[in-house]
């Protein structure tokens, strides 16, 4: 997954919160297919599980470190390409308001995107993120 500038960290505290998360973007590449090819773009908001840095040598616990490691796909949009010769696209993408329900814990949601070759010879030779955006608000209950 290729991260974008679009994430928010969150806290749960217990197991009724909900995760509130919105997310949009736009997103434009140009591709070169040598034969007659196919891919994807997965757009993703993923969630990743924080822990503290135990190997931090910081002993002011206020400000130790964050490691994060991948704990699921939230919510995934995949557009499909059929594609020959060179050209270029753009798509929109907007997520509105995915419930989530992690477990309690801190979290990080990456707005984030995949390439995937399903078939042929297709390199995406550039992309480009313009409007993007991902809020995430935990409500209690």
């Amino acid at each position: 997954d290729i991260s974008t500038d679009c994430n928010a960290r969150v806290t749960v505290y217990g197991p009724t919160d909900q995760v509130f998360v919105t997310a949009q973007m736009n997103l434009a590449f140009t591709y070169t297919a040598s034969t007659s090819s196919e891919f994807d773009i997965a757009i993703r908001i993923n969630r990743y599980k924080g822990f503290i840095d135990t190997s931090s040598t910081s002993t002011d616990l206020a400000n130790r470190d964050y490691l994060f490691d991948f704990d699921s796909v939230v919510s995934e949009v995949v557009y499909p390409f059929s594609v020959a010769g060179s050209g270029s696209e753009t798509i929109e993408t907007i997520f509105t308001t995915v419930l989530d329900s992690p477990s309690y814990g801190y979290y990080w949601y990456i707005l984030e995107v995949q390439f995937n070759s399903t078939g042929g010879s297709v390199n995406v030779t550039q992309d480009e993120l313009f409007l993007r955006s991902l809020s995430a608000q935990v409500v209690k209950q």
